[in-house]
């Protein structure tokens, strides 16, 4: 077995406990936070968890220390599956309460009321005969209506479809 200051692991170790004794404190913890002192621990963790499996088996640490990576990756992995879960069983409830479809949209017997900027581009660009934005100067109906095509052009369409 080697001495304890020459294993990385011990080092990786050094450098996560001093970042996180470091956030601890106001002003050191703010220029960690602006330097990324979170990632610099995650990455402390992982490096010393890495570095104590390796040294584990290559026989530099008793190999008992192999149990500690195995423990924290499996419980990493167990509470990952855990929240799919609970994830999963939330999306069904929030399905089942919310039906996905109330009502099919069907432009030849529906119409779209949209504000302003989006009812002439949506008539002018989709496979919607007719928009509509409100307007209440227009009486008695209220809404100016936006189409591809002009009324007479719109009736001319429609009579050719019928035939």
């Amino acid at each position: 077995m080697q001495r304890l200051t020459s294993l990385f692991s011990f080092w990786a170790l050094t450098v996560f406990v001093i970042l996180g004794l470091l956030q601890l404190f106001p002003y050191t913890g703010i220029i960690l936070m602006v330097l990324g002192g979170a990632l610099w621990c995650g990455l402390a963790v992982h490096a010393f968890l890495i570095g104590i499996g390796v040294e584990a088996a290559l026989k530099r640490v008793p190999r008992l220390f192999l149990i500690v990576p195995l423990a924290a990756y499996s419980a990493y992995y167990v509470m990952y599956q855990q929240q799919a879960g609970e994830i999963d069983a939330r999306a069904q409830q929030l399905r089942a309460s919310n039906p996905s479809l109330v009502l099919t949209f069907d432009p030849a017997r529906h119409s779209l009321v949209l504000p302003s900027t989006l009812a002439q581009r949506v008539a002018g660009r989709y496979d919607v005969p007719v928009t509509y934005e409100v307007q209440p100067n227009f009486r008695p109906e209220g809404f100016v209506s936006h189409r591809l095509l002009d009324r007479e052009q719109c009736a001319d369409a429609t009579a050719a479809h019928e035939r």
